[in-house]
């Protein structure tokens, strides 16, 4: 690849997957790239679900810290977790999960500190069905934008949803931004779309019902023909390790992934 490119004072504009654990990788990929290949600013950045932790650290000139967010502050933060118990039936009657939200929010509050006016966020209200993208302009304080962070990585069913509060009205019951595919709603043309995921073929058999369903609900954005239509798409090229392991591992083995695909990416020349 002519990295001249990216050297040019025109800003790279990015779009980041869900995935949740695999969102390591897009922060090995953010990390070394942005570290050693991309001197460009960064432009508007669109993220859901784990995307958006990448996407706050990258649009507040943060992407030097993605390394030790990933490999060290958010696995101790998870050997922490806190669970809390409940009857199946009253989860789904109640659309309650079964983390308690102080998990992630506690993390949130700690770390994210301003509102990016170059980051979008998506979440999906359990009420009516309907995606949102929220941007700068329409979060009323800085505890709104913690719940969209929030909400938008709140897996249904596992994270408690959180009604959030904009500029043009509340969002009720707002959830995971991934329950439609792991891509964001588009809002410009895009340099890089970062997904999480490999494509189906690259994918590992890891075994369970469960991954089966991971699989049919996540990796399908990453196959479609026009995925790879707006800017360059970056995957893994081997199956990182599952959305839901988070151990120290898991991560460091997924962020190493994003650090060896921006190396293959931008030393290969077309």
């Amino acid at each position: 690849m002519n990295t001249e490119f990216f050297t040019a004072p025109a800003p790279v504009n990015i779009a980041l997957t869900g995935g949740g654990a695999r969102a390591a990788f897009q922060g090995g990929f953010l990390y070394r790239a942005f570290r050693d290949y991309i001197d460009a600013p960064v432009g508007q950045v669109s993220a859901l679900s784990g995307g958006v932790i990448n996407a706050y650290f990258l649009t507040t000139r943060q992407v030097s810290r993605l390394k030790e967010v990933w490999t060290e502050i958010i696995p101790a933060h998870t050997d922490r977790m806190r669970w809390k118990l409940g009857v199946p039936l009253n989860m789904l009657l109640r659309r309650k999960g079964f983390v308690n939200p102080s998990f992630s929010m506690d993390l949130i509050r700690r770390f994210i500190t301003e509102i990016p006016d170059r980051m979008t966020v998506d979440v999906v209200s359990l009420v009516d069905g309907v995606q949102h993208t929220l941007g700068a302009q329409d979060f009323v304080d800085l505890q709104s934008f913690h719940n969209a962070l929030y909400a938008s990585t709140a897996v249904p069913g596992v994270f408690p949803p959180v009604d959030i509060a904009t500029a043009s009205g509340p969002i009720r019951q707002a959830s995971d931004g991934g329950i439609y595919g792991p891509a964001p709603l588009p809002q410009f043309e895009e340099d890089f779309l970062v997904s999480a995921h490999p494509s189906r073929n690259q994918e590992e058999s890891q075994g369970g019902p469960i991954w089966a369903l991971m699989r049919v609900v996540q990796l399908r954005a990453t196959d479609r023909a026009d995925y790879t239509g707006r800017g360059r798409l970056v995957r893994p090229e081997s199956a990182p390790k599952p959305a839901w392991n988070w151990s120290y591992e898991a991560l460091a083995y997924n962020f190493q992934l994003g650090e060896d695909a921006a190396v293959k990416l931008f030393n290969t020349q077309t």
